[in-house]
């Protein structure tokens, strides 16, 4: 990308092998993380931070990582960030740091919406220590295992 003076930079990063990657040859869905990761560096320690759907165009085992980055992040700053999620990748990352003890159940809320007669509620899902939540993630998985019922259907059909 050409600077007002005519000379080119690029953005580069190193991959985990030590291979000099430019950001502009990556794929869309580590672009994406920029706006997010970027910012966190520079809010002030003890920020409260909101972030909404940080999974759009990520990978599923990105996505999982971004969980422990997020988490790693918020003992680092002292961040209370709040996360608007569909991503059963990154809230399992979350509870299995509480099952790791890197978390503790009481400092990891979930909030499941359910939509009932067109009225949306919002209920408050109890963490235990093992880092499993009361009731189960239903919704979560529940799409998951259908799809897989039918693909399996058409295996015996």
């Amino acid at each position: 990308m050409p600077l007002p003076d005519g000379t080119r930079y690029e953005i580069v990063a190193t991959n985990e092998v030590g291979v000099d990657v430019n950001i502009a040859d990556v794929g869309s869905g580590f672009i994406a993380l920029f706006p997010l990761i970027v910012p966190l560096a520079f809010y002030p320690e003890g920020s409260s931070i909101f972030i909404e759907h940080p999974e759009m165009h990520l990978h599923p085992r990105l996505q999982y990582e971004l969980s422990k980055f997020l988490l790693e992040m918020s003992e680092k700053r002292r961040y209370q960030i709040f996360l608007e999620t569909h991503s059963e990748h990154i809230l399992f990352g979350f509870l299995n740091a509480v099952a790791r003890k890197e978390l503790k159940n009481f400092n990891l809320t979930i909030y499941a919406a359910r939509k009932i007669d067109g009225v949306s509620n919002f209920e408050k899902l109890n963490v235990f220590e093992d880092g499993s939540v009361e009731g189960g993630l239903q919704e979560f998985l529940e799409p998951d295992l259908d799809e897989l019922a039918d693909w399996l259907k058409t295996w015996t059909e």
